[in-house]
C-alpha cells in the first residue's frame, strides 16, 4: 500500500490511460461484421458449398492492426449499399497473421498487402478478382464500391453464359445471363445477351412469345444504356420483320 502511494500521480494516470487505450484499440480492431464467417475452416466449407451451388464468394484478408482494414470495415462493408450487394454472397474473413495455414491461404490468393478483398465464383474456376475502394485516382463511395462488386459478380456469370451461347446452347446460356442480372440488374451486356439468346430460340421454334421476350430485353438494355447500338440495331431489325 505504501509503495502504491509513492507512485507519482502523473505516472499512475499515464498507466491507466495506457490500459484504456489497449482496451479501446482491441475492441475497435476486432472484425465486427455480422453475416461473415472467419478462418480457414470456414473458407474450406463455404468455398466447397459455393462450388456445388455455383454461387459467388468474397474472401477478405485483413488484420487487427491495419487502419485501412478498419476503414474498409466501417466505411464500406458496414454500409447499407455494400451489405445489399453482398446479401447473396458467401463471405469469409481471414487474418493471415493468425497462423501458417492462414498465411498459406493468403499466398494462394496472391495477396501482397492489407486489405485484400477478392470476389469470384469458385465453380467457374476463374481467377479471383481483387477489388478496393482505395485507389490512387481517388476513393470510391460506398455506392460505387457496391456497384463494382455487383459488376464483378455479373461478369463471372456473363462469361459462363457466353461460353454456352458460343456453343449454341442458348437455353443453358440464358440461366447464367439471368443470374448475372440477379446480382447486377443494370447490366447491359446481360440484357443484350439474353435478347440474342431468346431471339435465336424464337427463330428455331417459331415461338412468338420468345420473340417478344427478346424484344423486351433489347428494350431493357436500351433503358440502361441508350447508346447501346447493338440493341438499337437488333430491335429495329425486328420491327421491320
Amino acid at each position: 500500500m505504501q509503495g502504491l502511494n509513492r507512485v507519482p500521480r502523473r505516472l499512475f494516470h499515464l498507466a491507466a490511460c495506457g490500459v484504456m487505450c489497449c482496451l479501446i484499440t482491441g475492441s475497435a480492431t476486432a472484425f465486427p461484421l455480422s453475416g461473415w464467417e472467419e478462418g480457414t475452416s470456414a473458407h474450406r466449407r463455404l468455398v466447397a458449398a459455393a462450388v456445388d451451388s455455383e454461387e459467388p464468394v468474397v474472401v477478405y484478408f485483413q488484420t487487427d492492426w491495419c487502419p485501412w482494414c478498419r476503414r474498409l470495415n466501417e466505411g464500406y462493408l458496414g454500409k447499407r449499399e455494400v451489405r445489399q450487394s453482398l446479401e447473396r454472397v458467401r463471405k469469409i474473413a481471414v487474418n493471415p497473421e493468425k497462423g501458417a495455414e492462414e498465411a498459406a491461404l493468403f499466398q494462394r490468393y496472391g495477396g501482397k498487402g492489407f486489405p485484400s478483398f477478392y470476389v469470384y465464383v469458385p465453380a467457374f474456376e476463374g481467377q479471383p478478382r481483387r477489388l478496393s475502394p482505395f485507389r490512387r485516382d481517388g476513393t470510391s463511395t460506398p455506392a460505387q464500391f457496391a456497384r463494382e462488386i455487383a459488376q464483378a459478380i455479373a461478369q463471372e456469370y456473363n462469361t459462363q453464359g457466353y461460353g454456352y451461347s458460343d456453343k449454341g446452347q442458348d437455353e443453358r446460356a440464358i440461366t447464367y445471363y439471368r443470374e448475372a442480372l440477379e446480382y447486377d440488374p443494370d447490366n447491359t451486356y446481360a440484357c443484350h445477351s439474353l435478347a440474342v439468346s431468346y431471339q435465336r430460340l424464337a427463330n428455331q421454334t417459331h415461338d412468338a412469345k420468345l420473340l417478344e421476350t427478346a424484344k423486351g430485353f433489347y428494350r431493357r438494355a436500351l433503358e440502361i444504356d441508350p447508346d447501346d447500338e447493338a440493341s438499337k440495331s437488333a430491335l429495329a431489325g425486328l420491327a421491320d420483320d
